[in-house]
């Protein structure tokens, strides 16, 4: 049987393949805030600090304070116990997804997003009540 591919064409197709899986770690990539804390704090961070390809991820109970002209893909705060997101001062969030806001059914629990004199850009903003419902 002949062997249709040259080496240099195996050479290509390994590189490709090679390329493709390092790409495809990024598509899926998110961070978890945790803490109370700057945006810009690597340490409140477990997969860095979140940039325009990253979903950002805010813990139940985390308290994050956006200090500089922040981005990220999608931005996600946990219900169970209260988050809050502050945009502080003249400073900016934009995230080029979609911002989830899940709560649970106490109302003495809700997470929030407060923007403040900051700006927040955002194609959606859905916020799920603590019986379900949908709003946004």
């Amino acid at each position: 049987m002949k062997n249709y591919f040259k080496p240099k064409v195996r050479i290509i197709l390994t590189q490709l393949l090679f390329l493709m899986i390092l790409l495809a770690g990024n598509i899926f990539a998110a961070s978890t805030f945790s803490g109370t804390g700057n945006w810009n704090n690597p340490a409140r961070w477990d997969a860095g600090i979140p940039d325009a390809n990253t979903d950002a991820i805010i813990a139940a109970g985390s308290n994050c304070t956006i200090n500089v002209a922040a981005v990220c893909k999608s931005l996600f705060l946990n219900s169970g116990t209260p988050s809050t997101v502050s945009i502080s001062e003249s400073n900016s969030l934009t995230v080029s997804g979609d911002v989830t806001i899940n709560n649970t059914s106490d109302n003495s629990q809700r997470t929030v997003l407060v923007v403040g004199s900051g700006t927040l850009s955002a194609v959606k903003i859905t916020i799920f009540g603590g019986n379900g419902n949908r709003f946004g």
